[in-house]
């Protein structure tokens, strides 16, 4: 067999969005908190070097809990690089991680709260941003990157166009295993049309098609298998190089020897002591040798595991082991690839929120599937840039989304008909936008009721606040197997959000009162603005501004007591009949006196002192008192009367006033 040792190395076989090295939860308000971090790092790294300034990067990533410390130096610097890369792919920065016109388009956003959902797909503008970016982004050689030289597509439109060719239902396989590994459009219309069913086989017939790996194939038949081969020379292609693949080679002589005609008792010890890589988390190495998704027990290995074994991919692929166990190797490491490209795909596109990820299928939410409907086939017609500058010139600044392309300035009047059809309701001689929005409330009302139906019943909600007063933080991210992409705190205000929609009987937006960012199952994120009321609830004849926080003792102090009595006091400036209500896990008796001294204080507007407003009213509420209304079946109306019970109380000490009359009222004893 003929090879050429020279070609034998690693070549980009897909295609992922971002890094792997920023493959991470809370993908939103991480790159939220680097833009502003990066922001304060601008004027440092132009008088002197992205290079010098990346081991403080990594420090100031430290301090707001976006990475963890490092011992080396060398270290520091590379995931500080590592990290921030991904703001670099989005368009966000330059690769020396100067901010572009579009990262400061997304702070404005943030930094003045426009979360309005003035677009014509009716998400949030920071969705929106995303949006605008994902249909800016190709993979061809105006990137600038050698690995993707050989790829001329548009990642978000090949999503598009998939999701649109298979009405709305495309396949999580086909978005995992098969999407990625498309470089141009002739080969994704072909391969959509198709909708291969084995995974396996197709994958197999894009490895055998590779020069790089016929090349190392051939070589790995014919030398003797030796540490060298599999280390210097890189002869099962790892990116790393070899050094991460002389692990296969004890895999290898362990399984040389193995021979059919051995009894029964002797198969079994074989397949018990096969030299398995240790600490491997790949499965499909085990499913490829074992039929198994793990490592066999002594009590699993019956007649029919060694059957298995025996009539595996190592043994029936083809009639040359070698052969087999080259495949194998590569068809595990391609599968376990593919699905964390996967997540990472998932967790930037899901940044749009138009994407939506359900357990088998990926859609588009409904009016976005309207608007690129209108688009339909020509959605592969957009162009790509005509050059590297033109490119970067798009990605990096801030532009309409119909100077995209003209493909994207949608047909309002045809729009509005489509609409129509599923909604109804809507009237087609009003703005477009005004609609879409009326038609975003409605599923989202009717969503997050479903939602709460299903995840959020009064049982669930009691068992959820108990996991978050004792900090059981793995049970509550493992509840129900919802995916939650923030952190617990986030998920404390989202339900205290819930909980409050619930006894109010559902009246009202819970979008709009929750002051959180929702993904497009709505589920909660964090993001980094700040500054108001956790929870605003606007009743008819008063509004309520409900604050949340995990903190206590003297960080309760530290953190609540001021910001509390300021966003009431400002809110009620403003000439809002309102109120509010502090919920923690525990309550300091300091902080119950200071909120009960406010009812008798004035609150001054600092601008202007002749301005201002009387008998803050602040109540405190801990996680237990949340559970006894659960249990009470307290309803919002009910809450109402005994608020003012708890207001007109004559009772000036704020500890006594919560001990004796508020957890009391509240039936909890």
């Amino acid at each position: 067999m003929t090879y050429d040792k020279n070609k034998i190395r690693f070549q980009t076989y897909s295609w992922v969005v971002g890094t792997t090295s920023f493959r991470v939860a809370e993908t939103k308000y991480k790159i939220e908190k680097q833009l502003l971090i990066l922001d304060s790092f601008k004027d440092d790294i132009l008088n002197s070097s992205w290079k010098e300034q990346q081991e403080e990067y990594f420090y100031s990533l430290v301090e707001n809990g976006l990475a963890k410390e490092k011992g080396k130096t060398s270290d520091r610097e590379k995931e500080g690089r590592q990290i921030s890369s991904s703001l670099h792919y989005l368009g966000l920065t330059d690769k020396n991680r100067i901010l572009q016109n579009t990262a400061y388009e997304l702070l404005d956003i943030l930094k003045n709260r426009q979360f309005n959902y003035d677009n014509i797909f009716g998400v949030r503008n920071d969705s929106f941003f995303y949006i605008k970016q994902f249909l800016k982004l190709e993979f061809s050689n105006n990137i600038k990157n050698g690995s993707y030289k050989s790829f001329r597509i548009q990642p978000f439109l090949a999503v598009i166009y998939a999701i649109l060719k298979t009405n709305n239902a495309l396949s999580k396989d086909f978005f995992t295993f098969i999407l990625p590994t498309i470089k141009n459009y002739d080969e994704l219309i072909q391969l959509v049309e198709k909708q291969p069913k084995n995974i396996d086989k197709y994958l197999l017939s894009k490895i055998s098609s590779m020069e790089n790996y016929q090349n190392a194939l051939n070589y790995f038949i014919e030398a003797k298998k030796s540490k060298d081969i599999f280390k210097k020379d890189n002869i099962l292609i790892n990116n790393n190089g070899g050094k991460n693949d002389i692990k296969f080679l004890d895999l290898y002589n362990s399984l040389l020897s193995y021979n059919l005609y051995w009894s029964f008792e002797k198969k079994k010890e074989f397949i018990l002591n096969i030299k398995f890589p240790k600490n491997s988390k790949n499965k499909y190495l085990y499913r490829y040798i074992l039929n198994n998704d793990k490592k066999l027990t002594k009590k699993q290995l019956d007649k029919k595991a060694i059957n298995n074994f025996e009539n595996s991919f190592l043994f029936k692929y083809s009639n040359s082991f070698d052969r087999n166990f080259f495949y194998l190797i590569q068809l595990s490491k391609w599968r376990i690839n593919l699905e964390e490209y996967f997540d990472l795909n998932k967790r930037f596109f899901s940044l749009t929120d138009i994407v939506i990820f359900n357990n088998d299928f990926i859609s588009l939410d409904e009016v976005a599937f309207e608007l690129f409907n209108q688009i339909g086939d020509e959605i592969l017609n957009i162009g790509f840039a005509i050059s590297s500058d033109d490119y970067f010139n798009k990605l990096y600044n801030k532009i309409e989304i119909k100077d995209i392309s003209s493909k994207f300035d949608f047909d309002e009047k045809l729009l509005l008909k489509s609409l129509k059809a599923k909604y109804p309701q809507i009237n087609i001689s009003n703005n477009l936008i005004d609609e879409i929005k009326k038609i975003k409330q409605s599923y989202l009302k009717n969503n997050f009721d479903l939602l709460i139906d299903n995840y959020f019943s009064d049982d669930s909600l009691e068992k959820l606040f108990t996991l978050i007063k004792y900090r059981q933080d793995k049970d509550i991210i493992k509840f129900k197997e919802l995916q939650w992409d923030c952190d617990i705190p986030t998920i404390f205000e989202y339900l205290i959000g819930i909980f409050w929609y619930k006894i109010s009987q559902r009246k009202g937006d819970l979008t709009e009162f929750l002051n959180l960012s929702l993904d497009v199952n709505l589920l909660p994120r964090r993001f980094a603005g700040g500054g108001n009321a956790d929870i605003v609830y606007k009743y008819n004849d008063h509004h309520l501004l409900i604050e949340v926080t995990l903190s206590n003792k003297d960080n309760q102090r530290k953190m609540e007591l001021e910001p509390v009595s300021r966003h009431l006091g400002r809110y009620r400036l403003k000439g809002n009949n309102a109120y509010a209500i502090f919920i923690a896990p525990f309550l300091d008796p300091n902080v119950l006196v200071a909120f009960r001294a406010y009812a008798n204080l004035p609150y001054y507007d600092t601008k202007d002192t002749t301005n201002f407003v009387k008998n803050l009213s602040i109540i405190p509420l801990s996680i237990d008192d949340i559970i006894c209304m659960i249990k009470n079946n307290i309803s919002y109306s009910n809450f109402l009367d005994l608020k003012q019970k708890f207001i007109a109380s004559s009772q000036t000490d704020g500890y006594l006033w919560y001990r004796d009359i508020i957890h009391k009222e509240l039936l909890c004893n």
